[in-house]
């Protein structure tokens, strides 16, 4: 292999491994609307298939892109399905409560106990795993801080945006202290998540640089598609 570029132009196919991600989604977003024209559940095949036979050894952008891509995909193809399902948790919260600890119980042994291995069961597990995390969100949201959780949430992407850089500086304050592991990587996190937050309310206050964290207007579309209400979460 020849020696990498430097810089900025190393960073477009070797992204820093938190932000993987952020490069990532505009270039799922333009796979899914120049497949658009395809079968949706070919689409989904040949991306399952990208990652359960890891496709792309280089660059690091494509060995993320093939190895996630199936999990936008499965979002894009099943979003009905997924909301159905979290219409249901909302609905019988008890029997949502007892399939997440079977869920938990079977992918702690598959994943911690057992030596079952074969393909497919990395992308079994992450497609199960997000149905969990589904599942959890819809029952958090039906607690007290859920209003609270919810608004974090449609800042999501706020707080994804910025998280990196105050992280950074907040672990180089704090790992000198010697501080127990747990608490030095709470109050990383709380900073990593606080500060964009401060800065978002301080650039939307003051009317200027939100195009940071928000697609200009340009970028938007003249009407917004509809969005599916879950039933019990605000």
């Amino acid at each position: 292999m020849g020696q990498l570029p430097d810089g900025f132009g190393a960073a477009l196919i070797y992204p820093e491994a938190h932000l993987w991600f952020i490069y990532c989604l505009p270039i799922c977003f333009v796979i899914a609307r120049v497949t658009r024209a395809l079968p949706p559940l070919l689409v989904w095949a040949l991306a399952a298939a990208e990652h359960v036979f890891d496709m792309a050894a280089e660059p690091l952008l494509f060995v993320y892109l093939t190895h996630y891509f199936v999990f936008f995909c499965t979002g894009h193809v099943a979003a009905p399905v997924l909301f159905r399902l979290a219409e249901g948790v909302a609905k019988h919260p008890a029997l949502a409560v007892l399939a997440l600890a079977a869920w938990a119980i079977g992918n702690s042994w598959i994943t911690h106990g057992s030596e079952i291995a074969f393909p497919g069961l990395s992308l079994m597990l992450g497609i199960a795993g997000g149905v969990a995390v589904a599942a959890v969100a819809v029952l958090a949201g039906r607690l007290l801080f859920g209003q609270g959780l919810s608004w974090l949430g449609s800042r999501s992407i706020v707080v994804y945006l910025g998280f990196f850089i105050p992280m950074k500086f907040a672990e180089a304050f704090l790992v000198p202290l010697g501080l127990p592991a747990d608490i030095t990587i709470v109050l990383g996190m709380a900073v990593g998540v606080g500060v964009p937050l401060w800065l978002y309310a301080l650039l939307s206050r003051l009317g200027v640089g939100l195009w940071l964290f928000e697609r200009p207007g340009w970028a938007r579309l003249k009407e917004a598609p509809p969005r599916g209400e879950i039933a019990g979460v605000s």
